[in-house]
């Protein structure tokens, strides 16, 4: 079954995909300001303006999924390409969070950083080889080892960065 899963400022919507177009089959987490959504291997985890929820049925029923998340306005999240169980969120003020369980439990990614950094948010994260590679909204771009998440200063001839991604 093709889901497609929406956030929106209140709530989720979920749409099934039909021979014609998609229909809309559910409106959860109602009352949530729902910033980001990320689905795989049958777990949705939704970040909002007040934390994190985790749904393993489909979007049916929901749990708070927010422990260790010390700042709770959760503003993009993904997950790693090759290691299941491996979440990234960033939130606002900026810190980057991990997860090693699926999202369930959570903790500062921030080695070297003294963050959260002020009147600043982590915009995106990707993942290529062994290191993180982040962009925030103040045009800076990072760099950490997979393995020890100690985050350095990224290409400073560069400025005003305000996207990246990767292609292998």
């Amino acid at each position: 079954m093709a889901l497609l899963i929406i956030a929106t400022i209140n709530g989720i919507h979920l749409c099934e995909a039909e021979d014609n177009g998609w229909r809309p089959c559910g409106h959860t987490l109602q009352g949530h300001h729902v910033t980001s959504v990320i689905a795989r291997e049958g777990v949705i985890l939704a970040g909002t303006t007040d934390g994190i929820y985790r749904s393993d049925d489909l979007g049916l029923t929901w749990q708070e999924a927010s422990q260790g998340l010390t700042q709770r306005h959760v503003r993009w999240m993904a997950f790693h390409p090759d290691i299941s169980d491996f979440e990234f969120a960033g939130t606002e003020p900026a810190t980057i969070f991990i997860s090693r369980d699926g999202g369930q439990s959570w903790h500062a990614a921030d080695e070297g950083l003294g963050t959260p950094w002020k009147d600043t948010r982590v915009e995106r994260v990707v993942h290529l080889g062994d290191e993180l590679f982040a962009v925030l909204d103040n045009g800076k771009l990072l760099v950490a080892p997979q393995d020890t998440l100690a985050w350095q200063p990224l290409l400073p001839g560069i400025e005003n960065a305000t996207a990246i991604t990767r292609m292998v």
